[in-house]
């Protein structure tokens, strides 16, 4: 694509489309894909104080990945509506009424910026595409690059699409990694808040599934980094409290 025109004012035609009186309704649906992504990839190198993990590719444009990203919001909406989602009203069902006559157009613009991707990065030519025909599959292509994740990773995540056994299993290895990643530096994830008090942590490998060579990768730097910990680096009951959080202690 010469230019990223016609994708910055698709947000825009979506609006002219929708009536007055339901823009309300309109704002609650798109705030759900309005957010700012943090690469998974390095909240982890930077809470593990680690690096060699995150992939950088070549955008277009020389964009910032949050950018390149950014402009994919809009159709996020149509990948949102894959995958089921439910209005609460009859104004939400409305809106998705006006908006989905824009759903081959996003699912063009959609498929331009994933091909551009693969001819700036070769390497993602490995990657198949096995529903070519749905935003969603272009959208995990965009948003694992621009996440910074490794090549096998974004392979591994694809091919899983449409087998839930799979995407569970994927899971739970995650869950297993970050556990043992947590055990050796003694970090935690992101804070899980309820009423303002802190209740509980992510795990530190979130939203991201490594694959098994990119958690062999992080736990040779993970353990390199801690090798020479000794009891007296520990603060005894930061790490007390850090087992209580993930349930070490309870019944």
């Amino acid at each position: 694509m010469d230019n990223y025109a016609s994708v910055a004012v698709f947000k825009a035609n979506l609006i002219h489309a929708v009536p007055k009186n339901l823009l309300p309704a309109f704002a609650e649906i798109y705030q759900k894909v309005d957010y700012q992504n943090y690469s998974p990839v390095k909240r982890l190198e930077e809470k593990v104080g680690i690096n060699g993990v995150y992939k950088n590719y070549n955008i277009p444009l020389n964009m910032s990945p949050e950018n390149f990203e950014a402009l994919a919001k809009p159709m996020r909406l149509f990948e949102m509506f894959e995958r089921g989602f439910e209005p609460k009203n009859d104004g939400e069902k409305e809106v998705v009424a006006k908006l989905k006559p824009f759903k081959p157009l996003a699912l063009s613009l959609t498929k331009q910026m994933s091909a551009d991707l693969i001819k700036l990065n070769p390497e993602l030519a490995q990657i198949e595409i096995k529903h070519p025909n749905l935003v969603r599959s272009h959208i995990a292509l965009i948003s694992g690059v621009c996440s910074g994740f490794p090549v096998e990773d974004i392979k591994q995540f694809m091919e899983a699409a449409g087998n839930p056994a799979l995407l569970v299993q994927m899971n739970n290895r995650k869950q297993e990694m970050s556990r043992k990643i947590e055990a050796i530096s003694g970090q935690k994830g992101e804070p899980l808040f309820v009423n303002g008090q802190i209740v509980s942590y992510q795990g530190l490998i979130e939203n991201w599934c490594p694959s098994e060579k990119t958690y062999q990768r992080i736990l040779q730097k993970t353990q390199a980094k801690y090798k020479n910990t000794t009891r007296d680096d520990f603060n005894v009951n930061a790490y007390m409290d850090f087992l209580a959080s993930r349930g070490f202690y309870d019944d």
